[in-house]
């Protein structure tokens, strides 16, 4: 049950990403052959990115005792790779013209953290993991909308929150990460919850880089005078 939830839901957010994506990209200032482009190769990306970790997930790849933990490699590598695109101006491009307020609306999926919680109660997680990581992870998601509409509403007013609200979100990452290769390495390193740090952490985290930028972005359009 737990499996399956995690994963519809986590495939749900790739593709409301890539909507996201294909609409926005083409009110970016981008040719025709580009917003194809983008949104082709945003699909096989969000898709391959899906079923390499779950394959992965499946075959166990991230429950091996070898040092590093392979599960670094799943926060690593797609953290890389993701503030790599930062450096592609027709990535920067598109994600300038996304909304802040989007990007962080899409994070109320980490309210599934609470599943850590849940997993204390079932006997499988210590509770100085499963408590730190999953109310952190819930105070974020459900903290998400309304900073969303507060930014939407008054850009310039909420800005301070959203800083305040993103590094609450990214130490929440940096202390689940922590403590859950310390203190609770063999669940989260299985399925199903494996499928948070393995894929809801890396992605959720390259979201909170991303709104950072689009911060930055918005506050020098306004202090130019740029719609």
């Amino acid at each position: 049950m737990e499996e399956t939830v995690l994963t519809t839901v986590s495939i749900t957010i790739n593709v409301l990403i890539w909507v996201a994506i294909y609409y926005y990209a083409k009110r970016a200032s981008l040719s025709a052959a580009k917003v194809r482009f983008v949104r082709i190769k945003s699909a096989i990306v969000l898709a391959a990115w899906a079923v390499v970790v779950l394959t992965l997930a499946h075959s166990d790849f991230f429950a091996d005792n070898s040092q590093p933990p392979h599960i670094m490699y799943a926060f690593m590598l797609p953290l890389l790779l993701g503030i790599g695109l930062l450096f592609s101006k027709t990535f920067r491009t598109v994600l300038r013209a996304i909304p802040a307020y989007w990007t962080i609306l899409i994070q109320f999926a980490r309210i599934l953290g609470g599943l850590f919680i849940i997993a204390h109660f079932q006997g499988k997680l210590p509770g100085s993991f499963a408590y730190p990581a999953g109310i952190g992870d819930m105070i974020a998601g459900i903290a998400a909308p309304f900073v969303a509409y507060f930014y939407y509403k008054n850009p310039q007013k909420a800005r301070p929150y959203v800083y305040a609200w993103i590094v609450f979100g990214i130490l929440d990452f940096v202390d689940a990460l922590v403590l859950g290769n310390v203190l609770a390495p063999p669940y989260i390193a299985t399925l199903p919850l494996v499928v948070i740090p393995a894929f809801g952490v890396p992605r959720e985290f390259l979201l909170q880089i991303y709104t950072l930028w689009q911060l930055r972005t918005d506050a020098q359009n306004t202090s130019t005078g740029k719609a």
